[in-house]
């Protein structure tokens, strides 16, 4: 079989790209392969926050851009999107950076006491608070399985799951992918999607990109919350509270510095160490909240080395480009890369 583009990786990237790339060239063969399901690896763990912040310049402009494709695509993913007030806790001597990191101009600085889900947050003299934006956040692999509804219905595009790219053979135009079924097919233009994956195997073209992959936790807090509760980020640690209303839940990320873990690990637990990190900082905010941490969940992501998503092509094959490194902001920055790849690879 021949295709014109094969995408390997249907997490919510991949899925993207794919149907970025249909809507842009009806006529064009697109295969969208995954060695596990629609939806699963890293996209399956992920919270679905959507916040308009970027750490970097780089990623602020791939959140200004993700903002407005997000919106286009509610249309679609309206029942799969919730809007949440966002509030922050943050020093002052961190004030300035913050605000400026922010795609929207609305956030601002508040020196009244903050409210979170009923309870008082516990502040010193050098904090001050955020108030007066929005977040959404989406429910990740539903999401994606909608996106590939929408693809299958466009005839020319082919999806097929459990299904594993073992080897690519470089043509002079072209490349040919050797599946874990025995079967070879041939593809003029290949789009690596795979995640943390993409760390510990770039299929031969993409070895040298710097990548490594660090565990991800979050802590389930049991909390009945408000229908109007904020989403919470305590932008000194790099860690949020975001109320799942539907689950009576709060859930806590917050980062931890744990590298090159391989995303096939069976080591995915929440070590007590680990947890105490977390818990710390809600003892320092939120002190009523640390008894009520149960359970949660943990998987890696690949970071680049300024934790700023890589969108690269191969130096040797241009018809091959790897979009990866989501830093844990892969799902929120998906669209912007997924339009960024695409346009690497002339579709």
């Amino acid at each position: 079989m021949h295709f014109d583009l094969t995408i390997i990786g249907s997490g919510i990237m991949g899925t993207l790209a794919a149907f970025y790339a249909v809507k842009r060239n009806p006529n064009m063969l697109v295969l969208l392969v995954d060695r596990g399901f629609i939806g699963g690896g890293t996209t399956r763990h992920s919270i679905g926050f959507d916040y308009p912040f970027g750490h970097t310049k780089a990623k602020k402009e791939m959140a200004i851009e993700s903002l407005l494709l997000w919106q286009q695509l509610d249309t679609h993913l309206q029942n799969l999107r919730c809007t949440l007030p966002l509030y922050g806790i943050v020093s002052k001597k961190n004030t300035e950076r913050v605000l400026n990191g922010f795609v929207q101009n609305n956030f601002q600085t508040d020196e009244k006491t903050l409210v979170f889900n009923k309870t008082t947050l516990l502040a010193k003299k050098e904090h001050v608070f955020i108030t007066g934006g929005y977040c959404n956040y989406y429910k990740p692999q539903a999401t994606t399985e909608k996106l590939a509804e929408l693809i299958k219905k466009q005839h020319n595009c082919t999806i097929w799951e459990g299904l594993n790219v073992e080897r690519v053979e470089t043509q002079k135009s072209s490349f040919n992918l050797h599946l874990s079924d025995q079967n070879t097919i041939k593809t003029n233009k290949l789009l690596l999607a795979t995640g943390p994956w993409s760390a510990t195997n770039g299929l031969g073209l993409f070895e040298e990109t710097k990548l490594r992959t660090k565990k991800i936790i979050s802590l389930h807090i049991e909390e009945p919350t408000e229908q109007d509760c904020p989403a919470l980020f305590f932008f000194d640690e790099d860690a949020f509270l975001l109320p799942l209303v539907t689950l009576n839940r709060l859930i806590f990320s917050f980062t931890i510095l744990s590298w090159d873990i391989h995303p096939d690990s069976n080591a995915f637990v929440i070590t007590p160490e680990e947890k105490e990190i977390g818990v710390s900082i809600l003892r320092k905010y939120l002190p009523n909240l640390v008894n009520k941490c149960h359970g949660g969940r943990v998987f890696c992501d690949a970071y680049s080395p300024d934790w700023t998503p890589i969108i690269q092509r191969n130096p040797v094959y241009p018809n091959a480009v790897i979009a990866t490194a989501g830093s844990g902001s892969g799902f929120r920055l998906a669209p912007a890369i997924a339009i960024r790849a695409l346009n690497h690879l002339g579709i």
